[in-house]
């Protein structure tokens, strides 16, 4: 009666945006013109060239917001950075000129994303698996993620309630009952913090620093303070560092100190010099 249409297509459907070159796969679909809806049913595809690939078993494209989304198995690969999520559902925004100025990726219900990084050659490292109750992504540069946070990245696991993750500046923030674990059997290693920030360059960690009831524990030795700072070489922990309010303390099999910092040098992840500074006992 408005002279709008219902269209439904069986036997292969694919479609694309005028003027656009993203194009929509899928076994058969339902357009509704008046509210600018298509929905999509079996082997559905999504693509962007050179930035996003969704595959899920069901999907729902609104035309007018340019949102999708997919429900069922859903894959959506980033395909600048080759960074994959999973999960039950995922919705996914494009940009729009002057009001979504990044795209956004949003999946609830606990997915999993294999996060990969590349160097400044442009070659990927080992992907970093991430999971949480939900993540959302703008633009392919922020990650953000709340809700069981678990963080693995080849020896190092981490976990707190939410994090963020800055993918240009390598910088990680873990937020809330924080704690790094470090699985090397040779020489393991705990921090914990109310807030742990990793810093990385070119896929290998350089420092670790745990904010608000700092604790650091070795085979050799265990550090308390606000702060505690952990720097490594080589993605070892070659030197720590404990300090702010309050007093730090560090103890070894054989000693007990107490200062208002504490310098802690360990090359190889094995404690060889202690020093104790300010008030120190």
């Amino acid at each position: 009666p408005d002279s709008t249409s219902l269209t439904f297509i069986g036997g292969g459907f694919v479609g694309h945006c005028q003027g656009e070159k993203n194009v929509i796969r899928a076994d058969s679909a339902e357009q509704y013109q008046a509210s600018g809806i298509i929905n999509l049913f079996g082997n559905v595809s999504y693509e962007e060239p050179q930035k996003m690939r969704i595959q899920a078993l069901r999907a729902t494209y609104f035309t007018r917001e340019e949102r999708l989304f997919a429900d069922g198995n859903v894959v959506a690969t980033q395909l600048e950075s080759g960074s994959t999520f999973r999960g039950s559902s995922i919705e996914y925004l494009r940009p729009i000129p002057g009001s979504r100025p990044s795209s956004r990726l949003i999946a609830p219900n606990r997915p999993t994303l294999q996060l990969i990084e590349k160097d400044s050659t442009g070659n990927p490292g080992p992907p970093v698996s991430i999971t949480a109750n939900t993540m959302v992504d703008e633009g392919d540069s922020l990650l953000f993620a709340w809700g069981e946070v678990q963080i693995n990245r080849t020896t190092i696991v981490g976990e707190s309630d939410s994090a963020s993750f800055d993918k240009l500046t390598e910088i990680a923030r873990l937020i809330r009952s924080a704690r790094i674990i470090n699985r090397d059997e040779a020489e393991p290693f705990r921090l914990f913090g109310d807030t742990i920030d990793l810093y990385s360059k070119e896929q290998q960690l350089e420092r670790v620093v745990a904010r608000h009831n700092g604790n650091a524990t070795n085979a050799d030795v265990t550090m308390q303070a606000e702060v505690i700072d952990l720097r490594f070489v080589g993605q070892k922990l070659d030197r720590a560092f404990a300090f702010g309010k309050g007093r730090a303390k560090a103890t070894t099999s054989s000693q007990a100190l107490v200062a208002d910092s504490i310098d802690v040098r360990m090359p190889d992840q094995r404690v060889r010099e202690v020093r104790a500074i300010g008030m120190a006992v």
